[in-house]
């Protein structure tokens, strides 16, 4: 566990349009998607909780599961529901569909924190809006946004002035293989760990 002065929220997505299905129990190496994001939450926060779309199917994740409370409005809104549902000062957002990612990527964003700015991840492919930290303090800035229906969590960031960490220059181990994203039926066999 970082510390407990985080919540690990694993943003479930929404509708999976590009992938056909609901990714989270899509197996990769033998796992489900939900399994390594499950397993990685609990290794960063001892809160722990699922926001999605939906939670009709999710009964057996074995966590708590927030649905949604704004629907569809993408990786904004499960951002507003987490951030609106924790009890903690912070919040670590991690998406459902990176199984290898690692909690070293989150002990390293949360040594950058600062107390009213997000921390969120760089990869050698850019910005990762859904690898980041997030103080509680920011949910009425996110509540602004989406009242003026700007769903972009780049702008978020460019807005207020997020620390950005740039992995493959910090990082001691960086690996480009940590933010694999499964977006695709064919992600699960292109890439091996």
């Amino acid at each position: 566990m970082i510390d407990d002065k985080l919540s690990a929220a694993i943003l479930g997505g929404g509708k999976s349009r590009r992938f056909g299905e609901p990714k989270a129990f899509a197996v990769y190496q033998g796992k489900k998607l939900i399994d390594y994001a499950v397993d990685l939450a609990k290794q960063i926060a001892p809160h722990v909780f699922l926001v999605n779309g939906r939670t009709v199917g999710y009964e057996e994740v074995g966590i708590p599961i927030i649905s949604d409370l704004i629907p569809d409005l993408g990786p904004i809104g499960g951002l507003y529901t987490a951030l609106k549902s924790s009890t903690t000062p912070y919040i670590a957002a991690l998406p459902v569909d990176t199984p290898l990612l690692t909690v070293a990527a989150y002990r390293l964003l949360f040594q950058y924190m600062e107390k009213d700015r997000p921390v969120v991840a760089l990869s050698d492919k850019g910005l990762e809006p859904l690898i980041s930290i997030w103080p509680a303090s920011m949910l009425y800035l996110v509540e602004q946004q989406i009242q003026e229906k700007n769903y972009s969590l780049r702008a978020l960031f460019s807005q207020n002035e997020a620390v950005v960490v740039d992995f493959p220059q910090i990082m001691e181990d960086y690996n480009p293989q940590f933010f694999l994203n499964i977006n695709y039926k064919k992600d699960l066999l292109a890439h091996k760990p």
